[in-house]
């Protein structure tokens, strides 16, 4: 597997280790007791570093292993699956922002709006990295 392969599929497993667990938390708070505290804050700030952390582990020891595929630049193939990832994932973006706009026509209201934009980002992230992680797999 490749360096920039690596990267990628560390960040796609991370991202939905990380704020699966941190979105779990948040959506079974919201089913025991409809207020929020401020333990949600310093969840949200708890899982933001150990995703960095996780990453900049993951960086150092796949840098370690290939030096040299560290330091290359991305070649066409990387550019290409990048921007195809990102297509994608800006198109689940815009469709999971409508359902929020919907969603709050019909009652999501206050600190929820918040949640749901912050899991809006992270799903455009994880969509992002995923779709890149399988176009290296299928090499397309």
């Amino acid at each position: 597997m490749a360096f920039r392969e690596k990267i990628v599929w560390a960040a796609f497993v991370t991202t939905l280790l990380v704020w699966g667990s941190y979105f779990a938390v948040v959506i079974y708070k919201l089913t025991v007791s409809a207020t929020h505290d401020m333990l949600l804050f310093w969840l949200f700030i708890a899982a933001t570093v150990a995703q960095a952390a996780m990453m900049a582990a993951t960086a150092a020891i796949a840098a370690l292993m290939a030096p040299g595929d560290a330091a290359a630049p991305p070649d066409e193939r990387d550019r290409m699956l990048g921007q195809r990832a990102s297509g994608v994932a800006y198109f689940v973006v815009l469709l999971a922002i409508v359902a929020v706009i919907v969603w709050m026509h019909v009652g999501l209201r206050g600190v929820n709006v918040i949640f749901a934009l912050i899991g809006v980002f992270i799903l455009g992230e994880a969509v992002r990295f995923g779709t890149k992680a399988i176009g290296y797999r299928t090499g397309s």
